[in-house]
């Protein structure tokens, strides 16, 4: 096919221009080109076929070879033309995907120049050369890699609508994979806003991507495998995805910003995928996976700059739907406990500012108190990672002159480490009255259409004379 194009492009004025700047982007990549024999030369499609390469060549030597071979016969660029079936930039595409690197930029550019409607490539996956470019950039190993930005630029340039184009498979676009470059990010975001609050198949935005980490995806993949029961062959296989690249704060604020520019008023950051999951929730999942990754050993360096960068953008999105943005003073410990995060976020919150957990916000609530006046929804570990802390806050009351132990009482739920926790902390309050109603905490348990008689029976067990205080006879 494309015999009339081949004929052509032989006959133009241009083709030895072009075919020297082969020559000359070769030698400038990779050194002296390779010496191959008319024997050993094969076709683009060959050299990125996986069953005509060794898996131990590097990639940069198919790389020149593929350069080597578009000098003598650029018209390979334009194989699988508007079909199917993938061409061989596509092929490289992918293989640079399954070898964990990217394509150089500068044979991304030759291809381009020889055949520039290689640039709508899509094979049936529905997936497009762009696509595949900002995996690339996405992974841990491309990270410093200036090849992935330039050509995530140069294939904009010639095909504009694949920032929009979603594969047939996922529904993803190109923008659920950037997580760590801001400049990818505003070219994708400039050119397609709307790609910020467009869901994939399972019901996520570009933000819950970006917020999936590594540890996220491994669990993730563990809890597929454990369903899927895969083969015997199969299991000594090493299917586990390669690392992503640390998320970029200024991405994480981007994909914020643009989410409430279309409408979101939350940034996305609430917003619930099929499972049920807010990109919060799995950005607290990867902090708190990096968090526990030492058991208990003392942080190394680069584990101490990862969970500082992640926290940088948990306080991104808890800045943007945090009640406490609207105090006079924004006091992370307390937005983290009213966003329901997890026992570990509390704790590492209470760790980067223990002064906190003294303090009352507008309405006399400590840290403590915004906890039991939401524990239908906080983790009860909250608590008592709250009283382990600072003990003192277990006497102190609200506004209403209400004590922690008083609000906790009024709850359905019974857990008896959040109770032990609590009397330990502050015994005297169990034969306090509440300055509001004037019951004592258990008889606030024994009412209402919360009341739990675990709760009651815990209250009098723990200082059963409060029954002398009346007469019962």
């Amino acid at each position: 096919q494309n015999n009339n194009w081949t004929s052509e492009f032989h006959s133009s004025s241009s083709y030895s221009q072009f075919a020297c700047s082969m020559g000359g982007i070769a030698s400038y990549l990779f050194g002296a080109p390779m010496e191959i024999g008319d024997e050993e030369q094969v076709s683009l499609l060959n050299l990125v076929n996986p069953d005509h390469f060794d898996r131990n060549v590097n990639p940069s030597v198919i790389w020149q070879q593929m350069l080597q071979r578009l000098q003598t016969h650029p018209e390979e660029a334009a194989a699988y033309a508007r079909s199917i079936d993938a061409s061989p930039l596509y092929r490289a595409m992918m293989l640079a995907q399954s070898r964990n690197t990217t394509v150089p930029v500068d044979l991304v550019r030759v291809f381009l120049e020889a055949y520039d409607e290689v640039a709508f490539d899509t094979p049936e996956s529905g997936e497009s050369i762009l696509f595949l470019a900002t995996y690339g950039a996405s992974l841990d190993v491309n990270h410093d890699n200036n090849d992935a930005l330039e050509t995530v630029k140069l294939l904009m340039q010639y095909n504009p609508d694949a920032v929009a184009q979603q594969t047939r498979a996922s529904k993803m676009l190109p923008l659920h994979h950037v997580r760590s470059d801001p400049d990818i990010a505003t070219i994708l975001l400039d050119a397609y806003p709307q790609g910020s609050i467009t869901k994939d198949l399972a019901g996520r935005l570009p933000l819950h991507h970006c917020c999936s980490g590594n540890h996220v995806r491994q669990q993730t993949n563990v809890e597929q495998d454990a369903q899927n029961e895969p083969a015997e062959d199969e299991q000594n296989e090493d299917s586990s995805p390669p690392p992503l690249s640390l998320l970029h704060p200024a991405v994480v604020a981007q994909l914020i910003m643009a989410c409430k520019q279309q409408g979101l008023s939350d940034g996305g950051i609430l917003s619930k995928d099929c499972e049920g999951k807010t990109p919060l929730d799995l950005l607290c999942q990867e902090i708190g996976c990096e968090l526990n990754a030492d058991h208990g050993a003392e942080a190394t360096p680069e584990s101490s700059f990862r969970i500082a960068t992640l926290w940088e953008s948990l306080v991104t999105m808890v800045q943007t739907v945090s009640d406490q943005e609207k105090e006079a003073v924004f006091r992370m410990v307390h937005a983290v406990i009213e966003l329901s995060c997890s026992p570990t976020i509390v704790a590492h919150a209470l760790k980067l500012h223990p002064q906190q957990a003294a303090e009352r916000d507008s309405k006399g609530c400590t840290p403590l108190m915004l906890a039991a006046l939401s524990l239908d929804t906080v983790h009860p570990g909250v608590i008592c990672t709250l009283l382990k802390f600072y003990p003192e806050a277990a006497c102190m009351t609200d506004n209403d002159g209400r004590l922690p132990i008083d609000i906790i009482a009024e709850s359905s739920k019974y857990d008896e480490e959040l109770w032990e926790a609590l009397v330990k902390a502050e015994p005297r309050a169990i034969d306090t009255r509440d300055l509001r109603d004037k019951m004592f905490p258990f008889m606030t348990a024994a009412i209402g259409d919360k009341s739990n008689m675990n709760n009651v029976y815990r209250l009098l067990r723990s200082k059963p004379h409060v029954l002398s205080y009346f007469n019962l006879e």
